[in-house]
């Protein structure tokens, strides 16, 4: 047995799935370039590798307790927005939450950097654990072969609670379909690095919803009991004058 093997007997099942997946930590620009290379050759070469399995799928900051049966969950990165807000807002260790009130819209970003190749479509969701909560997500579902960046979720809270979500843990997941063969032509803008105007405007201010609908309908009602009391209260009173 060789001093390699040794070492790595001693080691844990977790210290030895770190260690392994030590190998796929990758730098954005790395991604990028990797992106552009696969971009760059021939159909020929890429439905050669596809059929090899060899078109890579990337991800930046990988997290091994991400990657389920099915699919690779996302973590919430630090950049968002919240329809109540003025401008987008930043996350990090000391200020890591963001509250979702009933009835607001948020753009929330991923902290992955990913790389989807030519030959997978990547679907996307969120978690379950959010989803029951009311939270839902109303941005695209899928991601497009060749897509290069971080991922930006529009979601709305339907639910009657607002939601709370913490910087870095689990929001997101990511699902990949193989495709019959690469895409001729894949994703050819940039990727999402940041939260863009264009992505806000338009959200800016509270919007309508069934939750802020019954408050207000709730203290309509209110209004007009107190009315009606009070009115009926002046009409007894002159009655009672008359008599």
């Amino acid at each position: 047995m060789s001093h390699f093997n040794e070492i790595e007997k001693e080691l844990s099942p977790e210290a030895k799935v770190n260690k392994f997946f030590e190998n796929f930590e990758i730098e954005k620009q790395d991604i990028r370039n990797i992106a552009k290379n696969c971009q760059n050759i021939s159909m020929d070469e890429k439905k050669l590798k596809s059929k090899n399995n060899e078109l890579p799928i990337l991800f930046n900051s990988i997290d091994f307790k991400g990657f389920r049966p099915a699919n690779y969950d996302l973590r919430l990165g630090n950049e968002f927005f919240v329809s109540r807000e003025k401008h987008p807002k930043r996350l990090s260790e000391t200020d890591p939450y963001v509250v979702i009130e009933p009835g607001d819209f948020a753009i929330l970003t991923t902290l992955e950097y990913i790389y989807v190749p030519d030959d997978l479509l990547g679907l996307i969701s969120l978690r379950n654990s959010y989803k029951k909560y009311g939270l839902i997500n109303i941005s695209g579902f899928h991601v497009d072969p060749g897509y290069c960046g971080k991922l930006m979720f529009s979601v709305y809270n339907a639910g009657p609670e607002k939601v709370l979500l913490k910087y870095k843990e689990p929001v997101f997941m990511i699902m990949y379909d193989k495709l019959e063969e690469p895409a001729l032509k894949g994703y050819d803008k940039e990727g999402f690095e940041n939260i863009t105007v264009d992505l806000v405007s338009g959200l800016i201010g509270h919007s309508v919803s069934p939750v802020r609908l019954k408050a207000r309908i709730d203290s309509l009602e209110m209004q007009l009991r107190i009315l009606m009391a009070i009115g009926i209260a002046v009409v007894v009173a002159r009655f009672a004058k008359v008599i």
